[in-house]
């Protein structure tokens, strides 16, 4: 094989490896190398060696990118054409509809993403793309403001399958807890009696049957209130007590428990650009 052979597949292994960065996952026999090519290569023999089985898509065989290569690749690419190049190559190929891949569709749009109104899930889905190294090419939100907002995003995760489109109602129990805490629209009366603090206040207990939505109307409470302007917002603690973990006759697990929830809500210890609400009596 001659030197202008050799160096004729080694290109074109890499016009496979720029098909496979802008895509989350894929099948190797499926990629189209970008740009066409004067030598036919294998891709699947072509990106094996710089590509890994993809997490959750072993089932269907299909593969992603290894960080640093994927990196390297799109690095190359902006540097060549920015975003129309990053196009080109993606419209010559099928790609997976994951959430990740949704998001880079809507970075190469250039759709600046509302991060309040994403769930846990396109929020992570969104942080693969800091992985990729693209906030370097802007159109990203700051990285210590997203890594803020998935903190509190995180802490209500497990409540975003039970509240969705479908929750509708219960205003009237809605407004009791905003009132009792205070912290998502309270009214002038509450405002005025938290600030005054004439009176202490009992626990809140909320009871029904099982089945009638007690945990959904907390979760849609708790996610409001993780939406709420930064000024109305202070970390907070959710804990089961069917837990394994946490045993209401040993007041150690539930510290543990409380702590580790608001180490990961407020990581250096401080409420950052919040403004604590006063300590309630």
């Amino acid at each position: 094989m001659t030197a202008r052979a050799t160096e004729q597949i080694g290109e074109a292994i890499f016009h496979v490896l720029f098909s496979a960065a802008v895509l989350h996952v894929f099948d190797p026999a499926t990629l189209v190398p970008w740009n066409g090519l004067s030598v036919r290569v294998d891709p699947v023999e072509a990106v094996f060696d710089y590509s890994m089985p993809a997490i959750g898509f072993s089932h269907l065989r299909l593969r992603s990118l290894k960080p640093e290569v994927r990196r390297r690749a799109l690095s190359w690419l902006w540097q060549y054409g920015g975003r129309p190049a990053m196009r080109g190559v993606l419209e010559a190929n099928d790609a997976y509809p994951t959430d990740v891949q949704v998001m880079f569709a809507k970075w190469l749009r250039e759709e600046s993403p509302e991060l309040s109104a994403l769930s846990f899930d396109e929020l992570r889905a969104l942080g693969q793309l800091y992985d990729w190294g693209l906030s370097e090419f802007g159109g990203l939100p700051e990285r210590s403001v997203f890594d803020r907002v998935v903190r509190r995003r995180s802490s209500v995760s497990l409540f975003e399958h039970l509240v969705d489109e479908t929750f509708v109602g219960r205003e009237t129990e809605l407004q009791a807890l905003r009132n009792f805490v205070g912290v998502v629209a309270p009214s002038i009366w509450e405002r005025l009696r938290s600030f005054v603090g004439l009176e202490s206040q009992p626990p809140m207990v909320l009871w029904g049957p099982g089945g009638i939505g007690k945990t959904a109307l907390i979760g849609k409470f708790l996610l409001e209130h993780v939406n709420a302007p930064q000024s109305g917002w202070f970390p907070f603690s959710y804990l089961t007590f069917d837990s394994e973990t946490v045993d209401i006759r040993e007041p150690f697990t539930l510290l543990v428990a409380v702590t580790s929830q608001l180490e990961f809500q407020v990581p250096d210890g401080s409420a950052g650009d919040s403004e604590f609400p006063k300590p309630r009596k």
